[in-house]
């Protein structure tokens, strides 16, 4: 069984990784965007992918992607 590698330990290795990431969250929901709307400009792109930027609910406040619940529960069947 391979190991993960350790979390980053100084704050700017964490700073460095949280843009890495939400840079690949935003390229991934680009591509989300261009497979929903294919005959979609460029700019018809950029514009809803700043809007989803801008109005997206945080987690927690309305997300419905993120449920919380505690530490071992599963996520309910539906």
């Amino acid at each position: 069984m391979s190991r993960l590698p350790d979390p980053p330990s100084t704050p700017a290795a964490r700073l460095q990784m949280a843009l890495a990431m939400f840079t690949e969250g935003v390229a991934i929901m680009r591509e989300n965007l261009r497979r929903k709307f294919p005959d979609a400009t460029d700019d018809e792109i950029r514009g809803k992918l700043r809007a989803w930027l801008r109005e997206r609910p945080l987690p927690g406040e309305g997300d419905p992607a993120f449920r919380p619940r505690p530490l071992g529960q599963r996520p309910a069947q539906t």
